[in-house]
């Protein structure tokens, strides 16, 4: 005979493997997910689908150590909240606590009104110390010796998984761009990713009216792909290094790990909305609606909205509250 409830045999760690699994919807819409109400029971990235594994499997961890006797995911969920107050009570920050949060959320389908559902702490811009200032490890990281790197970065914006991809052929200057469109337009049938490439073109074109050089960012965060301005006093440098790159070889061959690449891409957030308000009408001769006030810790600071959402496009967001938290604290 066969046994008995071989489902509850599988580790907390199988089970939560298999949920997570189960819930994965890589490449299809999340707007239809909310259109149809299935949107909460999927993962839609890959980069999520990891963070949230990480989590969910540390939170299986504590209960193997501390609650031996729950041993499926049914019986260890009275425990959820214990847990993420152990992470407040060890001193993590407030957003490793929602991520967390947001994992065993997904995991037990846990309602937002949900009365018994963990408050995470409030989060403040003056608790981030991520690629905030200096560090411990950039004692370790010689910015005379990467030099070029660093000025690199700073005019490109790229993410690191990027930079690590970046060959020449990644360099389009504007005429190369027109060119592409007009090819793509005059067809009769589009495959999807010409369609795709095709509004990347357009959209870079049209947002970045004054730039001539862009990086096409192949496959960035969530599988997305844009063309961002290159910028700054180092444009001929950066120009130069993407042509002299020799075909089929990767732009940087070693990237140290310890190169903040997010204060990087920050910088390059910063300059580029200064140069955009530049050329746009002041912030304080904006209609009200079209200012964005920032609150909490940043309250009293006005940005521009027509132009966070400029900068957005070009570092691959959607909102533009991230980059008024994530990237223009220092404006």
């Amino acid at each position: 005979m066969g046994r008995k409830n071989k489902a509850y045999r599988l580790s907390l760690h199988q089970q939560i493997y298999n949920r997570l699994t189960s819930m994965q919807a890589f490449g299809e819409s999340k707007q239809q997910g909310k259109a149809d109400g299935t949107m909460q029971n999927k993962i839609y990235s890959y980069s999520t689908y990891q963070s949230y594994s990480r989590a969910c499997q540390s939170f299986g961890k504590y209960i193997n150590k501390n609650h031996t006797e729950a041993t499926t995911l049914k019986s260890a969920q009275k425990y959820v909240n214990e847990y993420l107050q152990s992470l407040v009570d060890s001193g993590k920050s407030a957003w490793t606590v929602s991520l967390y949060c947001s994992a065993l959320v997904k995991l037990y389908q846990i309602a937002p009104d949900d009365p018994h559902r963990f408050q995470v702490p409030s989060r403040h811009r003056y608790d981030i110390t991520r690629s905030r200032g200096t560090t411990v490890s950039d004692a370790h990281f010689s910015a005379k010796n990467h030099a070029e790197l660093i000025a690199f970065c700073k005019g490109v914006g790229c993410r690191k998984n990027v930079l690590k991809k970046l060959e020449s052929t990644d360099l389009w200057d504007r005429d190369r761009m027109e060119k592409a469109v007009e090819k793509l337009s005059i067809k009769d049938i589009r495959s999807v990713e010409e369609a795709k490439h095709l509004h990347c073109l357009k959209n870079a074109l049209n947002t970045f009216s004054e730039y001539h050089y862009f990086i096409h960012h192949r496959q960035d965060k969530g599988g997305k792909y844009r063309f961002a301005p290159i910028i700054g006093k180092n444009t001929d440098m950066i120009v130069g290094r993407m042509k002299n790159t020799p075909s089929g070889q990767k732009v940087f061959l070693h990237i140290p790990n310890r190169a903040d690449i997010h204060s990087y891409r920050a910088e390059y957030a910063r300059n580029l909305y200064r140069e955009l308000l530049s050329r746009s009408t002041p912030t304080d001769q904006l209609p009200r609606e079209q200012r964005y006030y920032c609150r909490k810790d940043a309250k009293g600071k006005v940005l521009s909205k027509p132009v966070m959402a400029q900068v957005s496009k070009a570092l691959g967001h959607n909102r533009i509250s991230v980059i008024a938290s994530s990237y223009l604290y220092d404006l």
